[in-house]
C-alpha cells in the first residue's frame, strides 16, 4: 500500500461515517418534529399540546365513582363514602377552672396593720388599699381581712391552730 493511500483511505472512511451519522440524525429530528408519516397531526394539536387533556376535563369523569376514590391526605387508608346526613357535633362548653381562694396566714395589728396572705404558691404581705393578684385589700382587722375582687367582697378569717 502506498503512503498516499494510507492517508486518504482513513479520511474517506471518516467522511462516510460522518455522512451516515448526519443522515440518521436529520431523519430522526424530522420524524420527531413532524410525527409519524401515517398519522398527520391537526393544526389545533400542534398549537395547544394540552387540547386533548382539556377536552377530557371538560367532559368530566363519568366512570369514576366516589367509592373508588381515595383520600389523598390519608396515608394508606381508603375512604368510605358517607351515607345519609352527617351527625351534628355540638361544641362543648368551655371548662371553667376556679382559682383557689387566698388563705390568711398571719395578721400584724399595730398602728399600720399588715397581713400575710398565701395565694397560688406565693405569700403576699399587704396593707389596706394595696393590690395583689386580682384582689384589692379593703380592710385588715385582728382576725380577718376583707378583699374586693371585681366588686365582690371576700372575707378571709385567720386560721387558728385547732381548725
Amino acid at each position: 500500500m502506498s503512503p498516499i493511500s494510507r492517508r486518504v483511505v482513513p479520511g474517506i472512511i471518516a467522511a462516510a461515517v460522518l455522512g451516515l451519522v448526519l443522515f440518521e440524525t436529520s431523519d430522526a429530528l424530522r420524524s420527531q418534529l413532524t410525527g409519524p408519516v401515517s398519522k398527520p397531526r391537526s393544526a389545533a394539536s400542534r398549537l395547544d399540546p394540552y387540547a386533548h387533556l382539556d377536552g377530557l376535563i371538560a367532559a368530566g369523569a363519568r366512570d369514576v365513582l366516589p367509592s373508588t376514590m381515595r383520600d389523598p391526605f390519608g396515608y394508606g387508608s381508603v375512604s368510605q363514602p358517607t351515607v345519609g346526613p352527617r351527625p351534628v357535633i355540638k361544641p362543648k362548653p368551655p371548662v371553667v377552672v376556679e382559682r383557689p381562694m387566698p388563705v390568711l396566714t398571719a395578721v400584724v395589728s399595730d398602728a399600720d396593720p399588715q397581713a400575710v396572705i398565701r395565694f397560688e404558691g406565693r405569700s403576699y404581705t399587704v396593707r389596706a388599699g394595696s393590690l395583689f393578684a386580682d384582689f384589692r385589700v379593703v380592710s385588715i382587722s385582728a382576725d380577718q381581712v376583707v378583699l374586693d375582687k371585681n366588686g365582690e367582697q371576700i372575707v378571709l378569717h385567720r386560721v387558728t391552730k385547732g381548725e
